[in-house]
């Protein structure tokens, strides 16, 4: 298993680690009802720094990344982002990943493990276009701050720059260090991610949990993470999203613009709709039932096999 550059802080601590999206990280850090009550009611931080992290520069990037993916993404003003599926010119999934407009650059988040992929399907289509890229993922932690009161522990350690809209980005100087703040709200909650260097991980997750706010923050592990996840319906790589999948399939129908112009995968994507050919799609359901239920469990409808579970 991978690890994050806060491993060393929750070996330290004694925090049962289990494997999430390929990476050692925190199951709880107390319990799931705390740590999902404070999420809902306070502020909880969390590890997301097994999300990739991709830096294009150039005047041409997001021109060329709204010809690679299948949302409009060439009108984005600086401060504004979207999420966008990467097809491949048979309509499936390279990856769903969120892209950002900041002033003087385009982050692109991905899921965990696809940045190196990402960044390689976005050089090989880079041919007299001016762009320069550039995969953070290792150098760089990304620390989640989620729930009601996650701006005011922003406010009280970065200060009035962080009070950004959903998709909206910033670079402010904490202990002579550039951080770069983004707000995404994957969950349906308020949701920070703080991008900092590897090497002060540590002291900004410390600072994020003593911020001085009215309820103080809490730690929250990946089992937590997960079931915000599933609550809210997002989907993940290895699980709803996979290589052999396309973006109508996933649920992605947000992230699609059927107005644009051709990108790589269009026509197929274009023809699944239209033609009504997509042959199963992902949906929620809920049962009376203290059953532990495992992925890839089957659904069983009159003995006929009707999907699995993710």
């Amino acid at each position: 298993m991978l690890q994050t550059p806060l491993h060393s802080l929750y070996i330290h601590g004694g925090v049962k680690l289990i494997e999430a999206s390929g990476y050692s990280l925190p199951n709880f850090f107390s319990s799931s009802d705390k740590e999902y009550i404070g999420a809902h009611t306070q502020a909880a931080i969390t590890d997301r720094s097994y999300l990739g992290r991709i830096v294009l520069n150039g005047p041409d990037a997001l021109d060329l990344l709204n010809r690679l993916s299948t949302n409009q993404l060439d009108y984005l003003p600086p401060g504004t982002g979207a999420t966008t599926a990467i097809t491949t010119n048979k309509g499936r999934l390279i990856d769903w990943v969120t892209v950002l407009q900041s002033e003087n650059s385009v982050i692109v988040l991905t899921s965990a493990g696809r940045s190196k992929l990402v960044t390689d399907w976005i050089d090989k289509y880079t041919i007299v276009e001016e762009i320069t890229t550039l995969d953070l993922t290792d150098s760089t932690a990304m620390i989640g701050v989620v729930g009601p009161m996650a701006t005011d522990v922003l406010l009280s350690i970065f200060g009035s720059t962080v009070q950004l809209d959903r998709y909206g980005s910033t670079e402010v100087t904490w202990r002579d260090q550039p951080v770069v703040i983004l707000r995404t709200d994957p969950f349906g909650l308020p949701n920070y991610d703080v991008i900092v260097d590897a090497s002060h991980a540590e002291i900004l997750w410390a600072q994020l949990l003593d911020a001085n706010i009215e309820k103080p923050a809490i730690p929250m592990g990946a089992a937590t993470s997960e079931i915000l996840r599933v609550e809210a319906g997002v989907p993940l790589w290895g699980r709803e999203l996979t290589e052999s999948r396309n973006p109508l399939e996933a649920g992605l129908a947000g992230s699609i613009s059927w107005t644009k112009g051709c990108y790589i995968g269009q026509e197929v994507v274009a023809r699944l709709k239209t033609y009504d050919k997509v042959q199963r799609y992902l949906v929620g359901f809920s049962m009376d039932s203290n059953l532990t239920i495992e992925h890839a469990t089957s659904l069983i409808l009159n003995g006929t096999k009707v999907g699995f579970v993710t």
